[in-house]
C-alpha cells in the first residue's frame, strides 16, 4: 500500500509518499512490485494523496482485477485523482483513456462488460459516485446473472426473478443471503442493473428496444422529504444525547457529536478532521475530506472551541485510531451506547439533517446554508426548508410581527 515519511530539510519539512506498486511481469509470469516516491510540501495533502492511492488499490480488489498499471488507470476516475497527487513513474500509467469503442451490438458477455466496459462509461460520463457500493453491486449481479452470458440474452424475467430473491432472501449469492432485505435495497440493485444497460445502449453494445430492465419500477413507496433525508432531533433530543455523550467512556464523543451538530459536517468529514484544520483565532474548521473533494470553511462558537483546546494537539487526527493514529477512531459501539442512555434512535447523518433544518430555518440565506453544508446544488438545501418542527401557531406569530413592524 502506501505509507508517509516526514523529511526534515533545512528549507522546512516535506512529505514522502511511498507506494509500493507492481512493475511488470517477470520470465515466471509473476509480477515484480518497485517502489515508487513523490515528495509534498503540505501534509495534508499528502495524506489525501496516500488515501486515494489506497483507494485506487482498494477498488480493484473489490472488483477483483489485478493492481496492474491498465487496470489502474481504469479505476483512477473513481476517486477522483488530481495530477499533483499521482505517484513519480506511474503519472503515465495513472491517467485516464478515453473509452475504447465496443465491440458489435450483443456481442459482449454480462461479466465482461460489467467489469470493464461498465466501468469505463462512467469515469467517462462522471457518474463514478459511491464505488465501494456500485463495484459489490455489479459483482452480484455477474454472480445472479452469469458472467458468460451474452448481454442480449438477459431476460426481463431473470432479473425480477433475482430482485424478489434478493428482497426474500433467498439470493444464491452476496454476504446477505439467508436475509430479507428492505424494498429500498432491492431498488438499489435494480438501479444498478439498469445503469449497467443503460450504459450498454449508449455504448452501443445493446439497441434500445434490448434493454431487459425498460418497464422495471422500484416498489418502495416515495416518502416525505423529512422522511426520506432524516429525522429531525428536538432540543430535548440534542441536549439528552450530549449529557449522554459527555459520559461516555471515550472521551471524544461529546466533541465529535457537538461537531456535528454545530456544523451539519457528515461523518466521514468529521472522523478525518485534522488539528492543522482547526484556526483557533478564527474559531474556524475547515473540512478537507469531503465527498465534493471541495474544502470548506465554517464558523463554530466558543463552546466548541472550548472544547477542542481540551485536546488539542500540533499536528494528526483530532479524532485518532487506537491501533493507528493516520485512521479514524472506531465508534461505533460508543455511539450506540451513548443512544441507549440518551433515550433517542437515530443516525449519525440524523445530526447533519438537524443542524441543516436548523440553519436553513433560523434565517441564514440559503445560499450560503448551500456553502456551508457543501451541498452540490440549492435544490437539495431547500429540501431543509420548514422541515422543524414549527406549527401554526408559530406562522401566525411571526406573521402578527411582521405586521405590527409595518
Amino acid at each position: 500500500m502506501a505509507s508517509i515519511n516526514t523529511i526534515k530539510r533545512k528549507t522546512g519539512t516535506v512529505y514522502q509518499i511511498v507506494a509500493t506498486l507492481p512493475a511488470g511481469k517477470d520470465h515466471n509470469g509473476k509480477y515484480r512490485y518497485e517502489r515508487y516516491t513523490t515528495v509534498m510540501e503540505n501534509k495534508t495533502a499528502a495524506t489525501n494523496a496516500k488515501l486515494r492511492v489506497e483507494a485506487v488499490i482498494d477498488n480493484l480488489k473489490i472488483i477483483g482485477k489485478d493492481i496492474t498499471p491498465d487496470n489502474i488507470r481504469l479505476v483512477m476516475g473513481f476517486v477522483s485523482l488530481h495530477e499533483e497527487l499521482l505517484l513519480g513513474k506511474v503519472f503515465e500509467a495513472l491517467q485516464p483513456r478515453e473509452p475504447e469503442a465496443g465491440p458489435h451490438e450483443g456481442g459482449s458477455t454480462f461479466g465482461e462488460y460489467g467489469l470493464n466496459g461498465y466501468q469505463v462509461w462512467r469515469i467517462a460520463n462522471e457518474v463514478a459516485r459511491d464505488q465501494k457500493n456500485r463495484a459489490r453491486q455489479v459483482k452480484w449481479w455477474i454472480a445472479a446473472l452469469g458472467k458468460d452470458t451474452r448481454m442480449d440474452e438477459v431476460p426481463q424475467s431473470t432479473i425480477t426473478r433475482e430482485l424478489n430473491r434478493y428482497a426474500a432472501g433467498k439470493a444464491l449469492s452476496g454476504p446477505n443471503r439467508g436475509k430479507k432485505r428492505s424494498l429500498q435495497s432491492r431498488d438499489r440493485l435494480l438501479a444498478c442493473i439498469s445503469s449497467i444497460f443503460g450504459a450498454a445502449v449508449d455504448d452501443g453494445i445493446l439497441g434500445a428496444s434490448k434493454n431487459p430492465t425498460l418497464g422495471l419500477k422500484a416498489r418502495a413507496k416515495s416518502r416525505g422529504n423529512s422522511e426520506r433525508i432524516g429525522q429531525f432531533l428536538g432540543a430535548d433530543e440534542r441536549d439528552a444525547l450530549l449529557a449522554a455523550a459527555r459520559k461516555s467512556k471515550w472521551e471524544r464523543m461529546y466533541l465529535n457529536i457537538l461537531i456535528a451538530l454545530r456544523t451539519g459536517g457528515r461523518q466521514g468529514e468529521i472522523s478525518w478532521l485534522r488539528w492543522e484544520d482547526i484556526d483557533f483565532s478564527n474559531r474556524e474548521i475547515e473540512f478537507v475530506v469531503t465527498k465534493s473533494n471541495r474544502r470548506r470553511k465554517i464558523k463554530v462558537g466558543g463552546d466548541v472551541i472550548e472544547e477542542l483546546l481540551k485536546f488539542r494537539q500540533k499536528s494528526g487526527l483530532i479524532f485518532p485510531g487506537v491501533r493507528s493514529s493516520e485512521k479514524p477512531f472506531a465508534y461505533r459501539n460508543h455511539w450506540e451506547k451513548a443512544l441507549k442512555d440518551a433515550g433517542i434512535k437515530c443516525r449519525y447523518h440524523d445530526l447533519r439533517h438537524t443542524a441543516a433544518s436548523i440553519i436553513v430555518n433560523g434565517g441564514i440565506k440559503i445560499h450560503t446554508a448551500k456553502r456551508i453544508l457543501g451541498h452540490s446544488t440549492i435544490k437539495v438545501t431547500e429540501i431543509y426548508l420548514h422541515d422543524a418542527d414549527d406549527s401554526d401557531d408559530d406562522f401566525a406569530a411571526l406573521m402578527e410581527a411582521q405586521v405590527k413592524k409595518l
